[in-house]
């Protein structure tokens, strides 16, 4: 036993290693949807969902934990055939196993390309799975190896069931552009022959259950219901009360059943289905999966990490998960005066979130509510007490707003309003007197003030026009502030500078190509600016910009490699962090010669990243998300180096095909491509010549790849995204 716990740690302790060290301090436990919650007792359950998140409890869900799962491909459904082995399923054809109540998952190969949406086992070596290209699949060995059973035609399956060994039921549906259609299956022989017994017109089925061998229940859109009591053979539509769409069914008796869908929407029956009558629920969130473990005791998992338990049955839901700044959220600024004393700003739906810890994190504390509704994009502390934040009111047409606190971020006055079509995008303030800001507007908005922000003054720099988002200084004098046209119109990017404290200020870069959101300066010589570029007004890439002779030359160490980019902060001369749309993170211990990426658990966009030492640091993000490391954020989850190159991949994201241009080499390049997943899947390979070459993508799921590209001259990594 000692042993086996030993093992256990020493594995955890792996798979945090290879997956880097940034926890989640909000939403909690995980602001990734969830898809599927099983319980395999009273107490230890679990749940699975976007990002390959993974969470579980081991107390009634009174506290959940994140689990490594070794995947970002989103995750569908789990079920557990025993105490400690269970499977999780989900895009590309993901199968995981764990064998040891989740401490460590393995990856089981199947063949399967297409996304596995349910799976089932009826005992500790039979199992079953369905996909999105209609297919089911089995095992007879505990998931080594994978059989197909059916082979579908295009048309999805959501959810498999057996009441026991050998009979069994799918169900799914599709659109063909005109209609609907269900699709039901049926065994009766353990999967060896699989009958069609429904495939009419009618709304599709996303889950399947049944209370006996006879009895069964199927739910889908626009609140269907159908019940069964001749095992399958007809089945008969009930009222469920609701038109929101259903996607999870469960039963805990012949008479006793729930299920849960959009909106927050709980039905409950007590007669078998006969009627249905809505429960209320702590949320608007849709529901994605449901399970009782008891007559009184249940779950149910949704969108934004939601997590709900019921103890009476139903009666009342309560919210097990959390979210300081709600769903419909996002925090652009962190910043933190010591390793223990922070502070984020942004903006929600309801209430502008103003958010302090002095816990490093641990906790976070909402301040009073400020006197309008604002959306703030930058927040800056002097000192423990007295600190900035600028942003804009939000609405039609607008104007800026610059707040300030003295006592810590308790409360905060408005100090400055500014003209309409206004916002303030970044703050930074040399001394207790002396601060900056700088906006959106149509001349590209600086203001100063030297009176610790009882007065601001407007700066007018030449520029064009365009929108700065973020200014830094490195001493009295020096500063500069980057932007550009964020609309993605003319790809227009901006760094200017200034000399004198903000009295003059000179363009150092004006020309097409992207826009920059972020700069920051280790010394007086070399800074950093990151950024991206769009076409169409769509996110294209990312850019990072490096200058060693104080920003006299630019040059670009990453361009195209990358997601948006919109923050960047170092820990100190060689150590630096650069964080992005989709979750991404990207680090570099050589002054920006290289970046690796690293995992972030999340593909929420990130929109600002801080540290207050070499060690620890902050990020937040859209829906309300921080995450903060101890070390660094410890060693990348995947070897991946982004480094200056011609390199080329567009359109990205693509849906169909993808072109690969590699300019510098003339035609003279031969060598291999490969297409892998986040899990290290390889799913194409082809070889290619001259300088540059096609791959068709149309048949991968939709997520996040890298492309390798393997010669004699290269031997790269590049990332793009399949729509």
């Amino acid at each position: 036993m000692k042993k086996a716990l030993l093992l256990s740690i020493a594995l955890v302790l792996i798979m945090l290693h290879l997956f880097g060290q940034w926890t989640v301090q909000n939403p909690l436990p995980t602001g990734n949807s969830l898809n599927s919650v099983f319980f395999t007792d009273s107490n230890t359950g679990y749940a699975v969902g976007k990002a390959g998140t993974i969470v579980k409890t081991i107390n009634g869900g009174t506290n959940w934990i994140i689990l490594p799962g070794g995947t970002t491909f989103n995750l569908l459904s789990v079920f557990f055939s025993d105490v400690i082995t269970g499977y999780a399923v989900g895009e590309l054809g993901t199968i995981i196993k764990t064998i040891d109540g989740g401490t460590t998952w393995t990856t089981l190969s199947n063949g399967i390309t297409f996304g596995i949406n349910s799976v089932y086992f009826t005992d500790s070596n039979s199992g079953y799975a369905v996909n999105d290209h209609g297919d089911i699949l089995s095992t007879n060995n505990g998931g080594i190896t994978w059989d197909m059973q059916l082979s579908g035609n295009n048309v999805p399956l959501y959810s498999v069931y057996f009441p026991d060994a050998n009979i069994g039921y799918a169900v799914g549906g599709y659109n063909d552009g005109v209609a609907n259609y269900q699709i039901i299956y049926n065994t009766t022989d353990g999967g060896t022959n699989w009958t069609l017994t429904s495939s009419t017109s009618g709304l599709m089925l996303n889950s399947v259950y049944f209370s006996d061998a006879s009895t069964g229940f199927a739910v889908g859109r626009n609140g269907k219901i159908l019940k069964t009591t001749d095992g399958g053979t007809t089945w008969l539509a009930q009222n469920s009360g609701t038109l929101n769409t259903l996607l999870s069914v469960c039963f805990i008796d012949a008479n006793t059943g729930y299920s849960v869908g959009y909106n927050g929407t709980i039905v409950k029956t007590s007669d078998g289905g006969t009627n249905w009558t809505t429960q209320q629920a702590e949320t608007s969130n849709s529901l994605r999966s449901v399970y009782f473990t008891d007559s009184n005791t249940g779950y149910a998992v949704g969108d934004f990490g939601t997590i709900l338990k019921t103890s009476d049955g139903g009666t009342i839901w309560i919210t097990q998960s959390s979210n300081l700044t709600g769903p419909y959220s996002g925090l652009n600024s962190v910043f933190f005066t010591d390793a223990n004393t922070g502070h984020a700003v942004g903006w929600s739906e309801s209430l502008t979130p103003l958010l302090n810890t002095t816990t490093g994190g641990d906790s976070w504390t909402a301040t009073s509510a400020i006197s309008s509704w604002p959306v703030l994009y930058s927040v800056y502390f002097i000192n423990d007490d007295t600190g900035f934040a600028a942003g804009g009111t939000g609405d039609y047409p607008g104007h800026g707003v610059i707040f300030k606190t003295t006592d810590g971020g308790v409360t905060w006055i408005n100090v400055y309003e500014g003209d309409q079509y206004t916002n303030y995008n970044s703050v930074f303030f040399t001394d207790i007197s002396t601060g900056y800001v700088v906006g959106s507007d149509n001349i590209g908005r600086v203001l100063k003030t030297t009176d610790g922000g009882i007065t601001w003054n407007h700066q007018t720099p030449d520029t064009y026009g365009l929108s700065l988002h973020s200014v830094y200084f490195v001493d009295d004098n020096i500063g500069y502030a980057v932007g550009g046209d964020l609309a993605g119109i003319n790809n227009f990017n901006l760094i200017i500078k200034t000399t004198d404290g903000g009295l003059n200020w000179a363009i150092q870069m004006a020309q097409g190509g992207f826009t920059l959101m972020s700069v920051f300066f280790t010394d007086d010589s070399e800074g950093y600016a990151v950024g991206g570029y769009q076409i169409n007004g769509m996110g294209e890439g990312g850019v990072i910009l490096k200058t060693t002779d104080g920003g006299t030359n630019w040059l670009t160490l990453s361009y195209g490699t990358t997601d948006w980019l919109t923050s960047v902060n170092f820990s100190d001369a060689n150590t630096g962090y650069a964080v992005g749309w989709y979750g991404n993170i990207l680090k570099t211990t050589d002054a920006g010669t290289t970046w690796s990426a690293q995992t972030s658990g999340t593909t929420n966009n990130l929109n600002a990243v801080f540290f207050p030492d070499f060690n620890t640091g902050y990020i937040v993000g859209d829906k309300g998300t921080i995450l903060k490391t101890n070390n660094g954020g410890g060693p990348t989850g995947i070897n991946e180096k982004y480094q200056a190159s011609s390199i080329k991949i567009y359109p990205n994201p693509a849906s169909n095909k993808i072109a690969i241009s590699i300019p510098e080499q003339g035609n003279n390049l031969s060598g291999t491509v490969s297409i892998f997943g986040m899990t290290g899947q390889v799913m194409i390979n082809q070889q290619f010549q001259g300088s540059g070459t096609e791959i068709n993508v149309g048949s991968l799921p939709r997520g996040v790849y890298f492309v390798r590209i393997m010669s004699r001259q290269k031997n790269e990594v590049r990332k793009f995204i399949k729509e």
